[in-house]
């Protein structure tokens, strides 16, 4: 990213294409593609992993990822649901764009105004009230000022994201590898060679999960993989993913998928 900021850059070439925002399932794939506009997204919760133009990017809960016209790109959902903002738009000046935002994600410290025009961007969308493309428009600008000021604020040095660190990557894959006989955070923080109040805050952060709930939610969702493919009961699928308790188990299981384990299988068998 080049962080050297161009106050000539005309924000009225801003267009906007579309915006809306997402739901996406766990290990969802989009191949190798480009496109003639830009695309930028931003993640509300969960993770995805990109692929552009050879270099891979981690992208989690607080990013802003650009992808410029011409960009070859796939992507991957990780383990956790996804929510995100999708906004695709137009820029006469790519190059002097780019110069200014280059192709790589940001991170913001004021996330709540960032959401709040995005979200304000998907209404005016959404309902086409008379004189919408003008405040979308407007919209678009002040969200484009946000971010040439956070480039030259230098919030966010070059291809590095402090919320992304070699830390938290490593408790995540552990989670992954070993969520069966993972029952207290103490290891993961162990794994994490952190302090217990920084590496909650940076988990959260990271994925918009707490390490248990991201626990939880890895299990039920490798849980409810073998209620649909297999006929194993319950108690067998429960202790296979790592809950002792049965119980607490159908309570996570309908705190995460919103319905019962049994009726799980039953829609989806």
């Amino acid at each position: 990213m080049n962080n050297v900021y161009n106050e000539k850059i005309k924000l009225n070439d801003a267009k906007i294409i579309a915006i809306n925002y997402a739901h996406e399932h766990p290990w969802t794939k989009i191949k190798s593609h480009a496109h003639n506009f830009w695309q930028a997204e931003y993640i509300k919760c969960g993770e995805r992993k990109y692929i552009i133009e050879g270099k891979e990017i981690l992208h989690g809960a607080g990013d802003f990822i650009f992808i410029p016209p011409g960009k070859i790109h796939s992507s991957t959902v990780l383990a956790a649901e996804l929510e995100q903002f999708n906004l695709k738009f137009n820029f006469n000046d790519t190059t002097r764009l780019i110069s200014n935002i280059g192709n790589d994600k940001l991170l913001f410290t004021d996330k709540k105004r960032v959401e709040s025009i995005l979200h304000q961007m998907v209404e005016e969308n959404s309902i086409q009230k008379p004189h919408y493309a003008i405040i979308l428009k407007a919209l678009i600008i002040e969200l484009l000022i946000i971010i040439f000021r956070t480039v030259k604020d230098n919030v966010n040095p070059e291809y590095v994201s402090f919320a992304w660190s070699g830390k938290i990557k490593k408790a995540k894959e552990h989670i992954l590898l070993n969520y069966r006989e993972i029952d207290s955070v103490d290891c993961l923080i162990k794994v994490a060679g952190m302090k217990r109040t920084l590496f909650y805050s940076e988990f959260k952060r990271v994925t918009g999960y707490t390490p248990i709930n991201y626990l939880n939610k890895i299990k039920i969702d490798k849980a409810a993989d073998f209620i649909s493919q297999k006929e194993i009961s319950l108690k067998n699928i429960a202790n296979r993913v790592g809950f002792e308790d049965i119980y607490y188990f159908h309570r996570m299981f309908k705190k995460i998928k919103g319905i019962s384990p049994g009726k799980y299988r039953q829609l989806n068998h």
